[in-house]
């Protein structure tokens, strides 16, 4: 990344004042933090993030890696918290199924008793926020983070600990059996929840994607579904993955759902709020997974593809 002045992007200012960055210096995300040259301050606008920069040293000193991102205030309860800040420090906390206002959060999401038991979606009642495990794709990168979520609904999204690259993290790969050739790829872990389609997928928990997950691919599956949501953040995703896709030889299919001019949609996806196991959109979907892990595997050895999947 290329920087006029030390500091700022080297692209034109999106406003009289504000400028965009390639990417967040602290979770990573591509265009979603912005620095006002007039205040001297900074902010990530991803909801999964919250980084603050009150001060142009301190943004310098974000640049350069010679300090570490800001935390938002309810992810640190004590100093100690913030010491520890990878593996999972609450390894034996409740599961969020028994306590009643998780239970109650989980219910309205769609998500199952038997798929918060066998998640497990933990509850850690000092931060009233749910927990789960997420697992890298680099060998070298720690084996499990611990990623929270608070029950009232905020953040929207799951925070990771400070200095953890979430780009770099998937949540779902633990449950994937290594006889899986072929996966759907969404975007958060609640769209594997509520759908029942955990040990089917992977949630990017974010639209951050590069080689490192191409090459990931290329070495675990032979078929990659893509389902997005149907926004600016998801078009970004598919305009980025499907070029690399097919640069690299990986069978793909986009199942995103488009709206028709009578408002109606085609496609596996679903309007917000209707992500559920029974949804015949999601039950086709699965279907569809299954069938194709079960071409793949009887074409594995002779290592050719089934003329359609």
């Amino acid at each position: 990344m290329s920087y006029r002045y030390d500091y700022l992007p080297s692209s034109e200012p999106v406003s009289k004042y504000e400028y965009k960055f390639d990417e967040c210096p602290a979770c990573g995300k591509p265009d979603h933090f912005f620095w006002n040259v007039k205040k001297n301050k900074g902010h990530c606008k991803s909801g999964g993030c919250g980084l603050k920069v009150m001060s142009l040293d301190k943004l310098k000193d974000l640049l350069d890696g010679t300090a570490s991102a800001y935390v938002p205030r309810w992810i640190s309860t004590t100093q100690e918290d913030a010491k520890e800040p990878l593996r999972y420090k609450y390894k034996w906390t409740t599961n969020a199924w028994d306590f009643p206002s998780s239970r109650a959060y989980l219910m309205r999401r769609g998500v199952s008793e038997s798929i918060a038991r066998k998640a497990p979606i933990y509850y850690v009642e000092s931060r009233d926020a749910l927990c789960i495990l997420a697992n890298p794709i680099d060998s070298f990168l720690d084996p499990e983070v611990t990623l929270y979520r608070g029950v009232k609904g905020y953040p929207s999204k799951f925070i990771s600990p400070d200095g953890c690259k979430m780009g770099r993290y998937g949540y779902g790969l633990s449950h994937i059996s290594q006889d899986t050739r072929a996966v759907v790829v969404v975007e958060g872990a609640f769209d594997l929840l509520s759908t029942g389609l955990l040990g089917l997928g992977i949630a990017l928990l974010g639209t951050s994607f590069d080689k490192n997950w191409i090459a990931f691919f290329k070495a675990r599956f032979d078929y990659v579904v893509l389902w997005f949501d149907n926004d600016l953040a998801g078009d970004k995703a598919r305009t980025k993955m499907i070029p690399m896709l097919e640069a690299w030889g990986i069978r793909y299919k986009d199942v995103t759902y488009k709206k028709n001019s009578d408002g109606s949609t085609q496609g596996y996806n679903c309007e917000p709020g209707d992500l559920r196991a029974s949804s015949p959109r999601i039950v086709s979907l699965k279907k569809h997974l299954l069938t194709a892990n079960f071409k793949l595997r009887l074409n594995r050895y002779e290592n050719t593809f089934p003329s359609t999947v």
